[in-house]
């Protein structure tokens, strides 16, 4: 089973004025032990966060299951009450638990949990959902020591030959001879180190998308200033002042809320930033975005333009996840249909509407087919994620 511990990491960050703030932030480790979990939380925020830092506090929290959902970027606490009966008194009797919930919102935290729960045979009631302030969470094989770990790595490190690691520059020149003219290629680095992302900028490769806020600003400095950084994550209102020194394009753009958050922001510190509008066409409920019918809605109400410092340079989408790649097409197609709509009507006169971002590792050919500028393209180029 399990065991779950919350780490504190204390460091000192860079604010977008250029004075330093000191800000401690909790994060979920497995681990066997007090020692180990420091260690690895130790590890994992290293590639993060540039300049010292130290582990505040660790302690040891109670968690039945945790469901993950990579679409979203909070971490809810669900308390359930599992219910049973009484054989002698014939009373009902709940047991409370907890889980650990990914989600974008509180509506995609509820679609996870019973989604994760479908199978559970017992009887239960959710007695709470609340939102954490927890960053990020990082599962571990709990078969094996740190120890144990470690001498694996070492050994699969020195046993896989150079030809079978990911080969970033070669995977980068590969998706650039097969993309059109005038599609370009965003590599999806989340979760990968500065030194990957290094790798694939020396290679020619400058536009790079990130998902999750924590992680973009610690990494976006230690690297070259003409890269052209896009958000694509889910992003909370709380996170946007925050990216607003480094990022490019926001590609998810979910509510009018939002767009006119970012547009505060952008003025705040006299800058303008390009965004795209996330358009929901998946089956997911958990994924975010605007509906075909709420953005046409939004554009016939006039709350899409006339912002000073947003440019809205068109749509971003996600598709399905199913093997059935008609459904993906028909997906992208109402996708293409919607942007045409908008390009015909509140973005007639604008010369920055015309992108369409959409096609990932395992759809971008589609994505192409249905008129894509912009194709999201991580584990073909860097492998899989290293979390």
């Amino acid at each position: 089973m399990s065991q779950w511990f919350e780490c504190k990491v204390k460091y000192d960050r860079m604010m977008e004025n250029g004075t330093m703030k000191t800000v401690s932030e909790p994060y979920l480790v497995d681990a066997l032990s007090f020692t180990e979990a420091e260690a690895r939380i130790t590890d994992k925020m290293q590639p993060y966060i540039s300049g010292e830092f130290s582990v505040d506090t660790v302690k040891r929290v109670k968690l039945s299951d945790i469901f993950y959902n990579d679409a979203g970027d909070r971490w809810y606490k669900v308390k359930t009450n599992f219910i049973t009966i009484d054989e002698k008194t014939a009373v009902e009797k709940r047991t409370a638990s907890f889980q650990m919930v990914q989600a974008s919102d509180f509506k995609g935290a509820l679609a996870t949990f019973m989604e994760g729960m479908h199978d559970t045979m017992a009887d239960f009631e959710i007695a709470s959902i609340t939102e954490t302030p927890l960053m990020d969470v990082f599962p571990a094989d709990l078969s094996e020591t740190q120890a144990d770990r470690e001498a694996r790595q070492k050994a699969q490190n020195q046993s896989i030959p150079d030809n079978k690691m990911p080969n970033i520059k070669a995977n980068i020149e590969d998706f650039n001879r097969q993309l059109p003219s005038g599609t370009r290629l965003v590599a999806v680095s989340k979760f990968h180190p500065v030194e990957e992302l290094q790798e694939a900028y020396d290679a020619g490769q400058r536009f790079f998308g990130e998902s999750r806020a924590q992680e973009f600003i610690a990494k976006a400095p230690q690297l070259p200033k003409d890269i052209c950084w896009h958000f694509i994550g889910h992003l909370q209102k709380n996170k946007v002042r925050a990216i607003m020194p480094y990022v490019n394009v926001i590609e998810s753009v979910h509510s009018i809320e939002l767009l006119r958050l970012i547009e505060k922001e952008a003025a705040r510190i006299d800058r303008t930033v390009d965004v795209l509008l996330q358009l929901h066409v998946a089956q997911e409920e958990t994924k975010s975005g605007f509906s075909v019918d709420e953005l046409l809605e939004a554009a016939d109400e006039g709350l899409l333009t006339g912002y000073p410092h947003v440019r809205v340079c068109g749509l971003m989408a996600m598709a399905s996840l199913t093997d059935d790649m008609d459904q993906v097409a028909q997906e992208f197609d109402t996708v293409r249909r919607t942007y045409l709509t908008l390009k015909d009507g509140c973005f007639d006169e604008s010369e920055d509407f015309n992108e369409l971002s959409m096609g990932m590792s395992d759809d971008w050919q589609i994505a192409i087919d249905h008129g894509a500028t912009l194709v999201r393209i991580g584990t073909a180029i860097f492998g899989p994620r290293q979390y």
